[in-house]
C-alpha cells in the first residue's frame, strides 16, 4: 500500500508566539519540541498497544524536564538592571502527526498544552526561572500528571506484543496508519 492510500489522521494544532525573553523557557520548549518528534516516531505510535521501551523513554524525557525544571525554579533570576535584552525569536513548532496510537497522542497533547502554557505565562517574559507559584501549581501537577498516565501506560503493556527490534520506521507496520512524522 502506498503512502498516499494511507489514513491521514491530520496533524496537531500547536499554539505559538513569535519570541520568548526566559531562556529558561525557550530551553523547555525546545525539549518539548523534540520530545513531540520522537513520540511521534516511536514504534507505538503507529501500533494500537503501547511498547516498553516507549514508555521508558518517557518516563526518561519527564525525568530530564523534572530536573530542568528544578534547576530553573532554585535559580535566582538574572538580575540586569542597566540593561533590556530583547526577546529570543522562537523556531516554529515541529509539525507533528496525529498518531494512531491514543496514549502516545494522548501524552503528546498534554507535552503541547505545557509547550502554550510556558510561552504564553507571566514567566515567559521573566529574563530567566520561574516564579515558585507556577512551578509548585502549573509545571508540578503537569509533570505529576505525566508520570500517572505514563505509569498506567506501563501497567498495561502485554509482553506478548513486544516489538523484537526496535524498527523506527512505521512504513514497516500494518497498512492503513498514520505513517507519522516523515522520517
Amino acid at each position: 500500500m502506498s503512502r498516499s492510500d494511507q489514513v491521514d489522521l491530520g496533524q496537531m494544532a500547536i499554539d505559538h508566539t513569535e519570541t520568548c525573553g526566559n531562556t529558561d523557557c525557550v530551553g523547555l520548549v525546545a525539549q518539548i519540541d523534540l520530545g513531540l518528534q520522537q513520540f511521534s516516531r516511536c514504534p507505538s505510535a503507529t501500533r494500537n498497544d503501547t511498547q516498553r521501551m516507549d514508555v521508558n523513554i518517557m518516563k526518561g524525557w519527564n525525568a530530564k524536564m523534572r530536573k530542568m525544571v528544578d534547576l530553573f525554579t532554585s535559580d535566582p533570576e538574572g538580575y540586569m538592571p542597566n540593561a533590556a535584552p530583547k526577546p529570543m525569536v522562537l523556531p516554529n513548532p515541529p509539525e507533528i502527526n496525529i498518531v494512531q496510537n491514543p496514549d502516545i497522542q494522548h501524552q503528546m497533547y498534554e507535552m503541547s498544552k505545557l509547550r502554550t502554557q510556558l510561552l504564553f505565562s507571566e514567566d515567559a517574559e521573566r529574563t530567566s526561572g520561574f516564579h515558585s507559584v507556577s512551578a509548585e501549581e502549573v509545571l508540578a501537577p503537569w509533570l505529576d500528571k505525566f508520570d500517572k498516565y505514563t505509569d498506567l501506560m506501563e501497567s498495561h503493556i502485554d509482553p506478548s506484543n513486544a516489538i523484537s527490534t526496535y524498527q523506527p520506521d512505521a512504513n514497516l507496520q500494518d497498512p492503513g496508519v498514520n505513517v507519522g512524522h516523515p522520517r
